[in-house]
């Protein structure tokens, strides 16, 4: 009864844990061109994580080296 138990709440938890990184991978298909910064921060690519081979990043705000 307890591996029952188990084994559905493993697969709700990889289920979800797929979910959200599908969800990641195309929520962001922008890049610093068309992303907008408050005044006196700068954008850049942040990375998010890498996938066989392929790597996926976010554009992200920062403050100005001065």
């Amino acid at each position: 009864m307890a591996s029952k138990k188990f084994v559905l709440l493993a697969s709700v938890l990889l289920a979800v844990l797929f979910l959200s990184v599908a969800d990641v991978s195309g929520a962001y298909e922008y890049d610093c061109s068309n992303y907008w910064c408050p005044p006196g921060e700068e954008c850049y690519m942040h990375y998010l994580y890498c996938f066989r081979g392929e790597c996926k990043y976010t554009p992200r705000c920062k403050k100005k080296a001065t």
